[in-house]
């Protein structure tokens, strides 16, 4: 720019150069429009300017898509031909409130926006004319749902656990690393006889004796190395009475910890019954014990007697056996040398019917030393073997009658009548004699 200085006045001509650096300026300012033009379309926000005649003067792309219509159908459009009346009305009474106070103003709303409920945070800010004039607002808004509905399930959480925490049946106490309290329960106050408003004035150390402490002091050293803390201590409450409570201390964050603790004064009683029940169950069954071990070695004793008992009778009543089999084996010899005897004598008789006689005598006798003979060698002294002793028999009369024949055919059946006959006659005597016997030992038994 070239100036002509005149005497009386100054005066600034236009030149090339000047009207060089109008185009300049004027180009930068259309390349500045441009890139925030692209900025505004490209943005995934709700843009928008709006006159102080409520016109849309300027709507972005995504915007314009969210509400289903192209930007040339908004812009130039008054507000509330483009939104439902509610939201309308919300949103021109924050527009004029720029407006009046020409300062911008950020707002959160909950609207239902397109059919669906939606949070926006939109955020309002007046446009000066040349004159400091608002002569419109621009507004960006963005959709906030996602982040308010996770405050939301989060706040519904926290709500929950604090409602669990609450009706606990547990006392729980939240404090700092240094054991102030932050925090506690309904359950806390109950056992600790403290309101809450107490409780959270007070220390950790406040609630137990001195004496307590001295004997379990805190492990503050293992709560930093995010151990879990498990330990029975009493309690001293507001009234001074003591409880037993079982606490369970964690550390949750960098300066705080939490206790959980409940009432086992009931199980520390059960606890001492049952071990004075179990001290004298013990004794009972050592005192029992030791009865038994005493009765034990009686009955054994009595047990080595008994069988030493039976082992003499057993040994007695062998020796009465053999004793007994000896005296049948003597009879039956004796009756051996009588048969003998009388076999001698008979050689010397003529007289037949004398004859007949000792023959008969000599047969009874035979049979019954038979069955002394039987009874010698049989296991069993109350009995004899009845059909070894009629074959023995019917031996003996085969062998007598084979004899006879030889001397005297005529005699042979006569003889065997006899024989069969004395047969019979022994036979009985023996069945009584064996039904005594049986008799005796039914006796016996009973």
């Amino acid at each position: 720019m070239k100036m002509n200085i005149t005497k009386n006045n100054l005066a600034i001509k236009p030149t090339k150069t000047n009207k060089t650096l109008k185009i300049t300026a004027e180009d930068a300012l259309i390349e500045s429009e441009n890139k925030y033009k692209t900025l505004a379309e490209t943005a995934n926000d709700y843009i928008f300017i709006i006159d102080t005649n409520e016109i849309v003067q300027y709507v972005n792309y995504y915007a314009s898509k969210q509400i289903g219509l192209k930007p040339n159908n908004i812009i130039n459009k008054e507000l509330k031909q483009i939104f439902p009346k509610d939201l309308y009305e919300r949103q021109i009474k924050n527009i004029k409130k720029v407006i009046k106070t020409k300062k911008p103003f950020l707002i959160e709303t909950e609207s239902m926006f397109l059919n669906k409920n939606i949070w926006l945070s939109t955020s309002l800010s007046p446009i000066f004319d040349k004159n400091g004039n608002v002569k419109s607002v621009l507004g960006i808004s963005r959709d906030i749902s996602v982040y308010k509905n996770t405050e939301k399930a989060l706040i519904e959480s926290e709500e929950k656990y604090r409602k669990i925490i609450e009706h606990a049946a547990d006392g729980i106490l939240i404090g700092t690393i240094n054991g102030n309290f932050i925090d506690a329960n309904t359950k806390a106050c109950e056992l600790t006889g403290y309101s809450k408003t107490d409780l959270l004035k007070m220390n950790m150390s406040q609630l137990f004796s001195k004496k307590e402490l001295s004997n379990k002091p805190f492990s503050c050293d293992l709560l930093l190395t995010e151990q879990t803390v498990v330990a029975e201590r009493v309690l001293l409450r507001k009234d001074k009475s003591f409880i037993d409570i079982e606490m369970i201390t964690k550390r949750i964050t960098e300066n705080s910890f939490q206790s959980i603790f409940r009432n086992i004064t009931e199980r520390k009683k059960s606890e001492e019954l049952l071990l004075k029940y179990q001290v004298e169950l013990e004794t009972l069954v050592k005192k029992r014990t030791q009865e038994l071990e005493k009765a034990n070695i009686k009955l054994k004793k009595e047990n080595e007697e008994r069988l030493y008992t039976e082992d003499l009778l057993r040994l007695r009543l062998r020796e009465k056996v053999i004793l007994l089999k000896e005296v049948h084996h003597r009879v039956k010899n004796n009756m051996q040398v009588i048969i003998s005897l009388l076999n001698l004598q008979a050689a010397n008789i003529k007289d037949s019917k004398m004859l007949e006689i000792y023959q008969e005598s000599q047969n009874r006798i035979k049979s019954m030393a038979l069955i002394h003979e039987k009874l010698y060698h049989s296991e069993e002294l109350t009995h004899v073997n009845f059909s070894d002793y009629c074959k023995k028999e019917m031996s003996c009369v085969l062998q007598f009658l084979i004899m006879v024949m030889v001397f005297r055919t005529k005699l042979i059946l006569g003889i065997l009548v006899l024989l069969v006959c004395n047969w019979f006659v022994h036979l009985q005597n023996k069945l009584t004699e064996r039904l005594h016997i049986l008799t005796q030992k039914v006796l016996h038994l009973k």
